[in-house]
């Protein structure tokens, strides 16, 4: 996983949507634009912004994942806008975070990839939500998908896959799963939710179980 930059896919982004999907690897979020945009340094007035964005980037973490001073970077409540540098590493913080810690971090074993990715398919298609691609890692989730609230969506997602492991007895009925929130970038442009979706399905590695195309994926083809 690259996991303070982008590559593959990400670099052929608009450089709003490569901003995007860095501060997404790290937990941190983007402005939304105002009107205007920026590609090949040309800068121009983007139209018909008020029918809303082409889709959203959600990145969310498993617990424990990367903590506040992590060399790779991170954010916190005080500083996680657009325009703020990540957190610099720090031993002693992150030495700290991890004695608070409940446990150990959590990984995602192959059953409960699988399971992740089938549940994210199944709530998308009982909120009619266009699904462009899903890749469940051992650590983190992407999913490129276009929905009426972003972080109500990525709450749902963590919510219906927490309990369908839970059922199918994969996760103990007291064991944390996921980290606070997540990111939920714009993608304001078809171009952006094709290259997101790439990212997502392609430059991540190898396919450890959890990586489906949705249906809305084909129709952008």
């Amino acid at each position: 996983m690259p996991n303070a930059g982008t590559s593959g896919a990400a670099r052929h982004l608009t450089g709003h949507t490569a901003c995007q999907l860095r501060t997404a690897v790290v937990g941190g979020l983007c402005p939304l634009p105002d009107g205007r945009a920026s590609v090949q340094g040309v800068s121009f007035i983007v139209h018909g912004m008020d029918a809303g964005p082409a889709g959203y980037f959600i990145t969310f973490c498993t617990y424990g994942s990367r903590l506040h001073g992590d060399e790779r970077g991170s954010v916190d409540r005080r500083n996680n806008g657009w325009d703020t540098e990540t957190l610099t590493p720090n031993q002693m913080r992150e030495a700290f975070e991890k004695s608070e810690m409940d446990g150990s971090g959590r990984l995602l074993k192959g059953p409960q990839r699988v399971l992740v990715a089938d549940t994210i398919l199944e709530v998308c298609q009982h909120k009619s939500c266009p699904l462009f691609a899903v890749n469940v890692r051992t650590n983190h989730v992407h999913v490129v998908v276009n929905s009426s609230g972003p972080e109500l969506t990525m709450n749902a997602f963590k919510a219906w896959s927490t309990r369908r492991l839970r059922e199918a007895g994969l996760l103990e009925s007291r064991e944390r799963l996921w980290s606070r929130h997540g990111s939920t970038p714009y993608l304001w442009f078809d171009r952006d939710v094709s290259s997101a979706s790439l990212y997502a399905l392609e430059g991540q590695g190898e396919d450890l179980g959890g990586t489906r195309a949705g249906s809305a994926w084909d129709e952008i083809q």
